[in-house]
């Protein structure tokens, strides 16, 4: 995957361009989405994340493509098609990256009236996303029966973000700059004009805030855990049950040899910064959890692999995240864009780029409606072809890291073990793989004794909520 060194991951702000039209902050999946709309419709762009991309809330979520079937209890008719037609795009145009995932609710101790009116939404969900049953390459999942339904499941949401990276950067002028920090440059009427970096400065038509929670006034912190694979869920299909405290609904995922469960969430106490999550909730948050059916009560700490914990938007009332994305225009002309799920962050960012668009008076060309979204790139394939081109014959392990650092732009070790690598899902890393990764690391990008040390202290900090803290040698 050769590409212009003035396109794609940018390390040196001598490389940006002077000029774009439009410029994202933020490179979660709302971003990349962003970005990757942007170079569908032949936009000249640039993404900026201060930190990893996908490092904040993005790499945290339950994995689940929501076809909309809790928008049915409240008769949100319009968002409920909205998800499950999103649902099925997804599915469509990354079959390598998300396949259907078979869910059941379970109705022990509910009843008549609750499991006719779950029927009955189940119909509306199947009426409202038949599409989502279908799979790329000709096998198809039929709509199972009462009281199971279909849903889409992405195993490495990393992934799929990165995959809209490569399919933005082979389909427009589109560049990304990872780790680093601008400043907005305003005129004397307070609009913004363009964003400094260094000494760099870009004019910037318009301005897409993507930046999750942090735009946010008030915050939650959603947690999931992740433990070994719940006997219950031998037949990979999702089990969710109704909270008989505060009638949120909690579900187990299986994913791979674990099962993720969740999703709790608490507000954000004053000041509280990275990383979201503090050991003292644990015992809160596995309280919750074995109020939540019988099958759970006997989850403990030593159960846990680890917590995976982020920041999302609030809601204005209650403490919980907010339920809509929704799109803001600022009093600088720039567009707040925050999503309430992955289901949707794409078509989100699809309304705000057109929205940015038409602002800057460009007209959407034909054949970029939502309907002839262009296949997202094979990672994989990527990744096999720029391995034949190494010299040295490296493992595999190793062809990947150096894909992850000269292709991706990872910049620490964290960046390849947690986002590109899928080393960590189900806790901490293996001692041996992150020996070797750190390695290719520190010879690629030029480390010294010190820095190595300090980047495996870091990595190790990303696990100071796992049960197997200790197996982490420092």
């Amino acid at each position: 995957m050769t590409r212009d060194s003035r396109r794609g991951v940018i390390t040196d702000e001598s490389q940006l361009s002077r000029e774009v039209d439009i410029a994202i902050l933020g490179g979660g999946i709302q971003g990349m989405t962003a970005l990757y709309e942007c170079a569908r419709r032949g936009l000249r762009a640039i993404l900026i994340e201060r930190d990893d991309f996908g490092s904040g809330a993005s790499s945290h979520s339950m994995r689940i493509l929501h076809g909309g079937l809790r928008y049915l209890q409240t008769a949100s008719l319009r968002r409920s098609f909205r998800s499950a037609a999103e649902r099925s795009r997804l599915l469509a145009i990354a079959p390598q990256y998300a396949e259907p995932l078979r869910c059941r609710l379970d109705l022990t101790e509910r009843g008549a009236a609750f499991r006719f009116a779950f029927c009955a939404g189940l119909l509306a969900n199947d009426w409202l996303g038949r599409a989502a049953a279908a799979v790329a390459g000709g096998k198809v999942l039929q709509q199972p029966r009462y009281p199971h339904w279909v849903d889409g499941f992405v195993p490495d949401t990393e992934a799929l973000l990165f995959a809209f990276m490569h399919t933005a950067l082979e389909l427009g002028d589109v560049q990304l700059m990872n780790h680093t920090t601008c400043e907005e440059i305003r005129d004397r009427a307070g609009g913004l004009r363009g964003l400094r970096i260094g000494r760099h400065e870009i004019a910037v038509g318009r301005l897409l805030r993507c930046v999750g929670a942090d735009g946010a006034s008030t915050r939650v912190v959603s947690a999931n855990v992740v433990v070994d694979r719940l006997p219950e869920q031998a037949d990979d299909e999702a089990i969710g049950v109704r909270h008989p405290t505060d009638g949120r609904y909690v579900f187990a995922v299986p994913w791979g040899a674990f099962s993720i469960i969740g999703t709790w969430d608490r507000p954000v106490p004053e000041g509280l910064g990275a990383p979201p999550w503090r050991d003292a909730w644990l015992p809160e948050l596995l309280s919750w959890l074995r109020a939540a059916h019988p099958r759970l009560r006997g989850l403990a700490v030593a159960d846990v692999r680890c917590v995976q914990a982020g920041f999302l938007p609030a809601a204005s009332e209650g403490g919980r995240p907010a339920e809509t994305g929704r799109i803001a225009r600022r009093p600088d002309g720039s567009l707040s864009v925050c999503t309430d799920k992955w289901t949707t962050a794409r078509r989100l960012s699809s309304l705000a780029v057109r929205k940015a668009a038409r602002q800057l008076g460009k007209r959407q060309a034909a054949g970029v409606g939502d309907r002839c979204l262009p296949p997202l790139v094979d990672r994989e394939a990527a990744i096999r072809g720029f391995s034949r081109q190494l010299d040295g014959s490296p493992s595999e392990l190793e062809a990947r890291a150096l894909f992850g650092i000269r292709v991706e732009g990872a910049r620490t070790l964290a960046d390849l073990v947690l986002r590109r690598l899928a080393l960590a899902h189900g806790g901490v890393p293996p001692p041996a793989a992150r020996t070797t990764v750190c390695d290719v690391a520190e010879r690629e990008l030029s480390w010294g004794q010190a820095r190595r040390d300090r980047e495996l202290q870091q990595l190790a900090s990303s696990f100071e909520f796992s049960a197997s803290t200790s197996a982490i040698d420092r």
